[in-house]
């Protein structure tokens, strides 16, 4: 079986993105994992990193969802690894350090994201499938159930961005999985440390259809999946939440 030609792949693929032919991309991504290797993290990366680019809405709203949801299915601990790799080398922010990398679930008011939880200094990336736990909102709430829309997520994003580094530009942050800040936090629940669980509550701010800048009150619970290094790594966690906290 000859190797893959990832430079030609990802041409097709930047073509297809331009034609907004996400379901075909998936299949390419999907066609690329097939024969995978860890060397060629890189060369895939560089192709996710164009998608990202190149259409940041299609990746979020469309491609992210058909992948994962294939991908984990047919390549789950490939992709495991090739993610880590990826967010690790394409990802990661200047003076951002990954301590918590696991199985998990992250709940935030209307949805949970079932999958790998990234926790680092600056913020918490969930990726994996999203489900939404409630539908009937409206106004703001309708707006911020959706949070992995590319609106409300690139709004989230700019402002960690901007709040981990006053001299970064915002749109130097490679838009991957869903981002969840923590800095400034508050209404930190400790008692189910023990179990894999924690609760934390964050003002996240996003702008309106309008325009209009607006804040939204965000509950959010990080579950790590049971395993030798749960407490461990929930215990990291809640020393994270408290050295970001209002006080």
């Amino acid at each position: 079986m000859a190797p893959t030609d990832f430079t030609a792949l990802k041409g097709e693929i930047l073509d297809l993105i331009a034609n907004k032919k996400h379901g075909n991309v998936v299949k390419k991504l999907l066609g690329g994992f097939k024969k995978l290797e860890p060397s060629d993290y890189d060369a895939m990366g560089e192709i996710f990193k164009a998608i990202i680019q190149a259409d940041l809405e299609q990746f979020n709203e469309k491609i992210y969802k058909g992948f994962m949801f294939m991908a984990s299915a047919r390549y789950g601990a490939k992709l495991v690894d090739f993610e880590k790799h990826f967010i690790e080398n394409f990802c990661k922010l200047p003076g951002e350090e990954f301590i918590v990398v696991a199985e998990g679930w992250l709940q935030d008011d209307n949805s949970e994201i079932t999958g790998m939880l990234y926790v680092s200094n600056y913020r918490i990336i969930a990726s994996g499938k999203k489900e939404i736990k409630q539908a009937r909102l409206s106004g703001m709430g309708l707006e911020f159930i959706r949070l992995g829309s590319y609106a409300v997520h690139k709004s989230v994003s700019d402002s960690i961005a901007k709040s981990i580094a006053t001299d970064m530009e915002a749109s130097s942050i490679l838009n991957y999985g869903h981002i969840y800040p923590f800095k400034d936090n508050y209404d930190i629940v400790e008692k189910k440390i023990k179990k894999g669980v924690i609760k934390y509550k964050v003002d996240v701010p996003f702008t309106g259809k309008k325009g209009k800048p607006q804040v939204s009150n965000m509950n959010v619970t990080v579950i790590v999946k049971k395993g030798p290094n749960m407490d461990e790594d929930i215990a990291k966690v809640a020393e994270l939440l408290k050295k970001n906290s209002k006080g």
